[in-house]
C-alpha cells in the first residue's frame, strides 16, 4: 500500500510542476512587466507636466482601443469627472492595434489625477502621454 501511496504523491508533484508552475511564472512575467510599464508612464507623466513632481498609486483604470471616436469619449467624461460613465459608455471595438488607456494617481498634493496614455502594438512598451486631467 505504502509503495502505491508514494507513487501517486510523486505522480501529483510532478504534475503540478508541470501544470501550475509554467502558469505562475507566466503570471509573474506578466506583473513585472506591468510594473515595468507603470513606472514608465510614472516618469513620463512627470516629464509631461514639471508641476507635477511625485506620482503616487499610478493604477489602471480603463483600457480599450484607440479611435479618435474613443479619445473624445473619454476626453469628455474626465473634462466633466463623470467617473461613473466610464462603465457605461459606448466605445468603438473591434481588432485595432493602438491603444487608449486611462490611469489615476495622486500628485504631491494629495489631488487625484487622471492621465490618457497612447501605446500601439508597433512600439509596445513605448508609451505617449495625451493628456493629464488634475482638479
Amino acid at each position: 500500500m505504502w509503495p502505491v501511496l508514494i507513487i501517486l504523491f510523486c505522480l501529483g508533484a510532478l504534475y503540478y510542476k508541470f501544470r501550475y508552475l509554467p502558469k505562475r511564472k507566466q503570471i509573474d512575467e506578466l506583473f513585472n512587466s506591468s510594473l515595468a510599464y507603470l513606472e514608465k508612464v510614472e516618469g513620463l507623466v512627470r516629464r509631461f507636466d514639471a508641476t507635477i513632481t511625485e506620482v503616487v498609486e499610478l493604477e489602471y483604470v480603463k483600457s480599450l482601443n484607440y479611435t479618435e471616436n474613443n479619445n473624445q469619449i473619454i476626453d469628455s467624461i474626465l473634462t466633466r469627472n463623470a467617473l461613473d460613465e466610464l462603465d457605461t459608455a459606448v466605445f468603438d471595438m473591434g481588432e485595432i492595434p493602438e491603444y487608449l488607456q486611462v490611469l489615476q494617481f495622486t500628485d504631491q498634493y494629495g489631488s487625484h489625477c487622471y492621465v490618457t496614455v497612447y501605446d500601439k502594438d508597433e512600439t509596445w512598451g513605448e508609451p505617449a502621454i495625451l493628456k493629464i486631467y488634475k482638479p
